[in-house]
């Protein structure tokens, strides 16, 4: 199944199309459609997606890219002094993404009030001028890149040029 997926999202991706996932395990009795919180089984994954400020319809450039890393590298040091395990790395394609191993956590409002907390105190402290903390991703369906599929984000310019996901 999982060679299936990553030949089909690969194909799409050569067709043109941005490809993600639903990062968190989805119920077993899921039958059809769009994935919604409900759908969720567990929180598996924290999300902490660092993006340029501005352009939303564009890729980065390369120095808005390279903000974006200098600020991963910033929170995930901040968090590892507080304690956090290190994270799983991705260079998004347009800015890096940390994702943080949760114990199953439950699907509840709780839970979500305390990822959407966590996203906010790291907004606050971290945001600059350039790139920021998404505050957004907070909710159990949220999808996101799959490694090793193209970005594309508006024209694919030299200064804002299209780029593959990459786990680090």
């Amino acid at each position: 199944l999982k060679l299936a997926f990553e030949s089909e999202a690969l194909r799409l991706n050569a067709a043109g199309y941005n490809v993600y996932y639903v990062m968190n395990p989805i119920r077993e009795n899921f039958e059809s459609g769009s994935v919604t919180d409900k759908d969720i089984e567990c929180r598996d994954l924290l999300l902490i997606d660092i993006d340029k400020i501005g352009h939303k319809g564009e890729s980065s450039t390369d120095d808005e890219l390279e903000a974006a890393r200098l600020l991963s590298d910033e929170i995930a040091s901040y968090l590892q002094s507080e304690g956090w395990d290190e994270p799983i790395r991705m260079m998004s394609g347009n800015g890096y993404h940390l994702y943080y191993l949760l114990s199953k956590l439950p699907n509840d409002a709780k839970t979500k009030a305390l990822i959407e907390g966590v996203l906010h105190e790291l907004a606050d402290k971290f945001n600059n001028d350039i790139v920021a903390v998404d505050t957004v991703v907070f909710n159990a369906s949220r999808i996101t890149k799959v490694p090793g599929t193209i970005a594309r984000k508006g024209a694919n310019t030299v200064q804002r040029p299209h780029r593959m996901a990459v786990v680090l």
